[in-house]
């Protein structure tokens, strides 16, 4: 991951430590924004990532998406990992 995305890593990690969720003042604290500033795009990385990863073979066609946000409405209020990751790093 590109040193400007390698705060994600902090989030994965916020959201295992948690259980499965990260909220969206956690990933502000980690990603040291502004609360001005929109989540807008964040997973974009980590997808790209794990669909290079799924097309090289490096992990299966199957593999789940490691962040996912959590809508209210059109406001994301968080963001998971899938439990499968939480019960490999648990």
């Amino acid at each position: 991951m590109a040193p400007r995305h390698r705060w994600r890593d902090g989030v994965i990690r916020r959201a295992l430590q948690n259980g499965d969720t990260v909220t969206r003042d956690e990933v502000y604290e980690i990603g040291k924004y502004n609360q001005a500033r929109t989540l807008r795009g964040i997973t974009r990385p980590v997808t790209r990532i794990v669909s290079r990863m799924r097309a090289k073979g490096v992990v299966p066609a199957s593999a789940v998406d490691l962040l996912k946000p959590i809508y209210e409405g059109v406001q994301a209020i968080g963001f998971s990992v899938p439990t499968e990751l939480v019960n490999l790093a648990g």
